[in-house]
This record gives structure tokens, C-alpha cells and sequence, in this order.
């Protein structure tokens, strides 16, 4: 588990840190979805967490076993996800839907002071 400051220069770092992981684990032809779903999932924890008071840093997890990889990212941003449906000529919201179209399944919980928004991928 990788902790990074709620700041947008973070998000390019944790791609460079799954790609590098997720080479060494042999698991580099998942790399480019599993980057981009990471990307869209670290972003909107990082603009969550950056208005809060305390700034908490957010917290990213890799898990891999023979059959899937799971992206975890942590926050302790009040929020839940929303996956919008924006127009087209709108510049945002499609972080979740992106996640959704690259990922086999998306979710999130609540856990202790915070919550995990995750997704998974079939290996």
C-alpha cells in the first residue's frame, strides 16, 4: 500500500509505480487498463480529499492472485462515488464510466474512517 498527498501531481506517480508493480508481477497486459482505472479512481479521491481541513493523503493498494487483480484506492473524503452520465460536450465526469468500460466490476464501502472505491480485472 502506497500513501500520496491529495494533490494531482500524485496521480501520475502511483501510474509509473502500477506499471512498474504490475511488470514485475508478469502482469503487464493488464498494465494500460489497470492504469487508467487507477488514474480515474486516484483522481477523484484526490479532489475530494484536497478540500478537506486536514488534507488527509490517500492510499492506493495493488492485490493480485492467480485469477484477478484488484485496484483499491482509499479516502477520507464524507462522499460517495457518483458514476454521472454527462453531456457530451462536457469536459468531466467520466471517471467512473471510463473504470466501468476498462474494469470487469467497480464498487465501494465504507471502512473505519473513510472509504474504499476499488475494481477488478480478470487475469
Amino acid at each position: 500500500m502506497r500513501e500520496y498527498p491529495p494533490l494531482p501531481e500524485s496521480v501520475p506517480g502511483a501510474r509509473r509505480h502500477a506499471r512498474r508493480v504490475l511488470g514485475q508481477w508478469g502482469l503487464g497486459a493488464i498494465a494500460a487498463d489497470a492504469e487508467l482505472a487507477l488514474s480515474e479512481l486516484l483522481t477523484n479521491a484526490v479532489r475530494a480529499s484536497a478540500v478537506l481541513v486536514s488534507r488527509p493523503g490517500v492510499r492506493v493498494r495493488l492485490l493480485a492472485d492467480p485469477g484477478q487483480l484488484v485496484v483499491e484506492v482509499f479516502d477520507r473524503a464524507p462522499g460517495r462515488p457518483v458514476r454521472l452520465a454527462p453531456a457530451w460536450d462536457e469536459v468531466g465526469g467520466r471517471g467512473l464510466a471510463t473504470v466501468a468500460a476498462v474494469a470487469r466490476r467497480w464498487d465501494w464501502a465504507r471502512r473505519g474512517d473513510g472509504k474504499i472505491v476499488w475494481c477488478d480485472f480478470w487475469l
